[in-house]
């Protein structure tokens, strides 16, 4: 990804700044909720561990597209499944945003109830055998967003490389 358009190269920087924003809000958001919560026990130690290297990952993704290199794409979009879907299931959960969320989702805890949840903030949840009868299942159209985004801009990358192929092929037969 050397030498892209200008437009690719800002979408890039673009995609980049925002995973980097939010991860590192994440990270800062943690450390303080680790603070507060101390180190008692080796499990939420844990806990907190996991969710350090979720945001370290989408820091590492937004300074590989910061820098144009070619993981960035592939690694923005594990980044992005990993906050597509979230869920509380009798005690066990996942929830992980590093960004913005649209969430559409159900709870089937007492009825099969529709719930529509906007979330801004970087925030994760991870929920090991807690005292929960919760059913909710939560589908982020944000970051469904987001790889559409990345999906097509692989695409114009793809294209735009192509393309120099072809002129680089092109200016060596003249």
């Amino acid at each position: 990804m050397t030498t892209n358009s200008k437009d690719t190269v800002f979408k890039l920087k673009a995609l980049g700044v925002y995973q980097l924003l939010f991860a590192v809000a994440g990270c800062i958001l943690t450390a303080v909720l680790m603070v507060r919560t101390g180190f008692q026990y080796w499990q939420v130690t844990l806990l907190f561990a996991v969710a350090f290297a979720l945001y370290s990952y989408a820091i590492i993704c937004g300074i590989f597209c910061w820098q144009l290199k070619k993981e960035a794409l592939p690694y923005s979009l594990v980044n992005q499944y990993l906050q597509l879907v979230s869920f509380s299931i009798v005690g066990y959960g996942f929830k992980y945003l590093a960004g913005s969320a649209l969430y559409v989702g159900v709870d089937l805890t007492n009825n099969f109830v529709v719930n529509i949840n906007l979330e801004v903030v970087s925030t994760w949840t991870i929920r090991f055998a807690s005292n929960s009868d919760a059913i909710v299942i939560n589908f982020n159209l944000a970051a469904m967003a987001v790889i559409i985004i990345i999906n097509k801009l692989s695409k114009i990358i793809a294209e735009e490389e192509t393309n120099r192929e072809v002129l680089d092929i092109g200016s060596g037969l003249g």
